[in-house]
């Protein structure tokens, strides 16, 4: 791995089988290893290396493909598996074993995915408002309804004034958190937006993603925020019997609006 220290961690860059994956570090034991949605990147999660609640763990927070400060190689599709091989890649090639593996929305796709080929490697499942069933109400689902050239109109309006688009999907608007997560938009491209956006919509529109998720074992947590509107999935996942955890007071973005809660519910997810 090459790093760059920093106070309290490293900023490394993970070989992934030919593609270099660059990953916010802290190196211990029982590792936890977070995975960003769609616009995002590992900074949703550097706020992970300083919680207590995690102290004495190591940490990976990395960037996806497309993503954050990771290239993506030439002829890259930014599929939901294409993310996932590269994860588990990055994982197995790190060595990293007794894995908390901590997926957000699109991440939380991926890494549930990615789960199925690391085996014993992953000792517990967080999945983050992962997208899992078709929602047309979601923002990946609005961006495959249009075609690449209209969505670069809005996407270059974001990224215009990356600061309001950061506020806009946060409860608890922190101004470190808005500084801190603002740039990421303006780190992708519309066309790795858009082709993700794409087949998000392909995979949850096929029953055995949400099918793997109930079959996975060890069991995953399904993590909702309180004030997010998913009444009707949470109660799916219940009746399912599916493990459940609200985050109180926050929404999509959980980690930002009640990261004492969140990172709770991380590092007791394998008790």
């Amino acid at each position: 791995m090459r790093r760059s220290d920093t106070l309290s961690h490293s900023a490394c860059w993970l070989d992934a089988d030919g593609v270099r994956v660059h990953a916010l570090v802290r190196e211990g034991p029982r590792p936890v290893v977070f995975v960003h949605g769609l616009s995002a990147s590992s900074a949703y999660f550097s706020e992970a290396l300083d919680r207590p609640e995690l102290e004495g763990r190591g940490i990976v927070a990395l960037d996806l493909p497309g993503f954050g400060a990771t290239e993506p190689p030439a002829g890259y599709g930014f599929s939901m598996r294409e993310q996932a091989r590269v994860l588990a890649a990055a994982i197995e090639n790190a060595g990293l074993v007794e894995v908390t593996l901590v997926g957000h929305s699109m991440g939380g796709t991926v890494s549930l995915i990615a789960a199925q080929s690391l085996a014993s490697r992953v000792a517990g499942l967080v999945l983050a408002e992962a997208i899992l069933v078709f929602d047309e109400a979601l923002w990946s689902e609005r961006i495959s309804a249009v075609s690449l050239d209209e969505y670069r109109i809005e996407f270059e309006s974001i990224c215009r004034r990356p600061e309001i688009y950061a506020r806009g999907s946060m409860l608890r608007r922190r101004k470190d958190a808005v500084a801190r997560i603002a740039p990421c938009i303006t780190q992708t491209t519309a066309e790795a937006m858009h082709a993700s956006a794409v087949d998000l919509k392909v995979e949850a529109r096929d029953p055995w993603l949400y099918d793997l998720f109930l079959a996975m074992k060890p069991q995953p947590i399904y993590v909702f925020g309180e004030m997010h509107d998913t009444t009707r999935f949470c109660r799916q996942v219940r009746a399912d019997g599916a493990r459940v955890a609200i985050v109180p007071g926050s929404g999509h973005l959980m980690m930002l609006d009640n990261p004492g809660a969140f990172y709770e519910i991380v590092a007791s997810a394998n008790d």
